[in-house]
């Protein structure tokens, strides 16, 4: 063999081996990019599907917070509307004469009437508290005091009776409360 006939082998070789190599390497880099194209198809998916329960979890803290705003503003709501009955039905109480006097008289009738120094009442309820000590024979005159709401405030040697509609209520205010919180709806 001729040396040109040597060299035309070497390069038809190297050609045939070039063109091995090449194909070789775009077959590696065809999975190369597929394995990429692949991961970046996984990782899409994945970080898709946490963006998805991220945004239910948002979800769910969302409405559950919208759902304890819900009840703080009905239980509000409640609130507003009991203060106001209680208050108006005070007021009605406190207007009408006769509830007074009948709530004066169950009430002085459990203070003795020889220990009592001082009897504080209400401006509007003067003249019924003073003809009820009269009737308990009571003789301590009785003295307008714009701080009592109503009623009568009654003081001992030892113990201040507070005789007032609002003192009475306002201990009657929590039963009261539970039941008409149970029984309404707003």
């Amino acid at each position: 063999m001729a040396l040109n006939d040597i060299t035309q082998k070497i390069a038809e070789a190297a050609q045939e081996r070039a063109k091995e190599i090449v194909s070789e390497a775009r077959a590696q880099e065809r999975e190369i990019v597929d394995a990429a194209t692949q991961t970046c198809a996984d990782t899409a998916a994945a970080r898709e599907a946490e963006q998805k329960e991220e945004f239910a979890r948002f979800e769910r803290m969302e409405m559950s917070q919208a759902r304890r705003q819900a009840r703080t503003l009905r239980a509000a709501a409640r609130r507003a509307v009991l203060d106001r009955a209680f208050n108006d039905v005070l007021q009605m109480l406190r207007d009408d004469a006769s509830a007074m006097r009948s709530f004066l008289a169950e009430r002085i009738a459990s203070v003795p009437a020889s220990d009592i120094r001082a009897i504080r009442v209400a401006p509007a309820h003067r003249e019924i508290a003073a003809e009820l000590c009269a009737s308990h024979g009571i003789t301590i005159p009785c003295t307008e005091d714009e701080a009592v709401p109503d009623g009568m405030i009654v003081e001992t040697e030892t113990v201040t009776y507070d005789l007032t509609l609002t003192r009475a209520a306002e201990d009657a205010r929590p039963r009261m409360d539970a039941a008409g919180i149970t029984a309404m709806t707003v």
